[in-house]
């Protein structure tokens, strides 16, 4: 289970009181696109929409004193550095729900099992957008692996002719389990006929 950020708990008694106060602010699309990114990074069960949006004001708020302090101390313009730690600190917990997220995909994403990967029935792919490489392993109506593609990094297109369907497995695991052309998988003969 992932622990709410540090800032919402050393600030949970006016996180509280703000949500209390404050809550009826949040419109129901943002609540529920709020819900919806709480969710996905794991953080539904320890934060609600209400409590997420009172702690953007409050982030603003600390990190502008924070930053203000230490350019006065400095002998800089408090209120320029102020101003932009207002909007940093506005926007840092929507940064943080982001990274929760990716976080959270990249673990699970890692623990699935060998026989969970994605299967598309085509002959090409791309691997545009992604973030990671892939293995790529095409296979024929027999289930007969056709081509094997190791580390396909971003931005790569694949394509073999006679392929009926495509395995698109965490790198490293068409080695680690010898898929190589030639070879049959029978467990995937009902999702390639």
């Amino acid at each position: 289970m992932d622990p709410p950020p540090r800032f919402y708990r050393m600030t949970w008694p006016l996180v509280l009181l703000a949500a209390h106060h404050f809550g009826w602010m949040l419109r129901e699309a943002s609540s529920v696109r709020i819900r919806e990114s709480l969710r996905r990074a794991g953080q539904d069960y320890t934060l609600t929409p209400a409590q997420f949006f009172a702690g953007k004001p409050l982030a603003a708020a600390l990190v502008a004193l924070v930053l203000g302090s230490m350019m006065a101390w400095i002998g800089q313009n408090p209120w320029t550095f102020g101003l932009a730690g207002t909007t940093f600190g506005f926007y840092w917990p929507e940064m943080w729900l982001r990274d929760m997220a990716k976080s959270r995909n990249m673990r699970i994403l890692k623990g699935t099992s060998f026989f969970l990967d994605i299967v598309t029935p085509c002959s090409i792919i791309h691997t545009i957008g992604m973030c990671y490489p892939i293995d790529v392993v095409f296979v024929d109506r027999e289930a007969r692996i056709v081509r094997v593609f190791p580390q396909v990094r971003a931005g790569h297109i694949r394509f073999v002719p006679d392929a009926r369907a495509v395995l698109e497995l965490t790198a490293g695991t068409a080695v680690r389990h010898g898929l190589a052309p030639g070879v049959r998988l029978a467990q995937m003969a009902d999702a390639v006929a």
